[in-house]
């Protein structure tokens, strides 16, 4: 409703929902999809099995990145070029990624 009152200026209020049906000539058509999160989600159903399953992905900051593991972190939050956080979610294979293949 907001950004139909943005766009067009209509106050009017709710409005019932359009329905879309799909065109059959349509020639656009998702074929697969995929994705890389933290915790292993490296497609969307594993996405889902991992929201649906609650399990915490938070660990450690990995190695390998040729970050100053040692210096990262500092409990002050206003402490300069630190991270006043030890864990986070992360890409654990993120190192291997072959830039010069894409």
């Amino acid at each position: 409703e907001y950004l139909c009152t943005r766009l067009t200026g209509d106050t009017a209020g709710s409005r019932a929902p359009l329905a879309v049906r799909a065109d059959a000539d349509d020639p656009v058509a998702i074929i697969g999809m995929t994705c890389r999160f933290p915790g292993g989600a490296n497609s969307p159903e594993a996405l889902w099995d991992l929201v649906a399953s609650g399990k915490d992905v938070i660990g450690e900051f990995p190695t390998g990145r040729g970050w100053d593991l040692d210096g990262l972190f500092h409990p002050d939050p206003d402490h300069p070029g630190t991270s006043y956080a030890n864990e986070g979610a992360f890409l654990y294979d993120a190192d291997a990624f072959d830039a010069a293949f894409f």
